[in-house]
C-alpha cells in the first residue's frame, strides 16, 4: 500500500487496482467455501470428542470394577498402582497444557502513514473508494496539510 500526499487533493481517496479487486473477490470466495468446510470438519471433531469421553469414562469405571473385583491383594495393589500413575500423569498435562503462556502480541508498522500527515492532526474523516483499470499497488492519497501563512 502506498500513501501519497498531495496538495491537489481534496479529499481522501482510495484507489484499488480492478486486477487487484478481482484477486481479493477470488480470495474472499475461496475462504468461504473453506469456511464451509471447515464448519463441517469441526462438527466432525465434536463427534469424536463425545465419543473419546465416553470410552475414557467407559474404561475408567471397568478399572474400577477390575479393581474391587480382584481377589488377590498384589494384583489389587499393581492395579491401584497403574490408576495412581495415569492420574499423576493426566494430572501433569493438565498443570503443563494449562500454564501455557499466552501468545506474543503482534506489532503492526503504520508505515508511511504519520509521513504523511502533521503531528496532531486527527486521522478521521470519510475516504472515497476508486477502482483503477491499471496498476498492482493500492493506493490512499490524502490531502496535504496547508501551510498557514503567519497573517490572519
Amino acid at each position: 500500500m502506498l500513501i501519497e500526499s498531495r496538495t491537489d487533493a481534496t479529499e481522501a481517496r482510495l484507489q484499488i487496482p480492478q486486477s487487484l479487486l478481482r484477486e481479493l473477490r477470488a480470495e474472499i470466495e475461496a475462504d468461504s467455501a473453506t469456511a464451509t468446510a471447515a464448519a463441517s470438519a469441526d462438527s466432525l471433531r465434536r463427534t469424536q470428542t463425545i465419543i473419546a469421553g465416553v470410552f475414557l469414562s467407559l474404561s475408567l469405571a471397568f478399572a474400577g470394577v477390575f479393581v474391587a473385583r480382584t481377589r488377590t491383594r498384589a494384583s489389587k495393589q499393581i492395579a491401584v498402582g497403574v490408576l495412581v500413575v495415569f492420574a499423576v500423569a493426566g494430572a501433569l498435562t493438565f498443570k503443563a497444557l494449562a500454564n501455557a503462556r499466552p501468545p506474543e502480541p503482534r506489532i503492526v508498522d503504520a508505515g508511511s502513514l504519520p509521513r504523511a500527515t502533521t503531528l496532531g492532526e486527527e486521522l478521521n474523516g470519510v475516504v472515497r473508494m476508486e477502482i483503477v483499470p491499471d496498476g498492482r499497488v493500492i493506493k490512499l492519497i490524502v490531502p496535504a496539510a496547508k501551510a498557514t501563512t503567519g497573517r490572519e
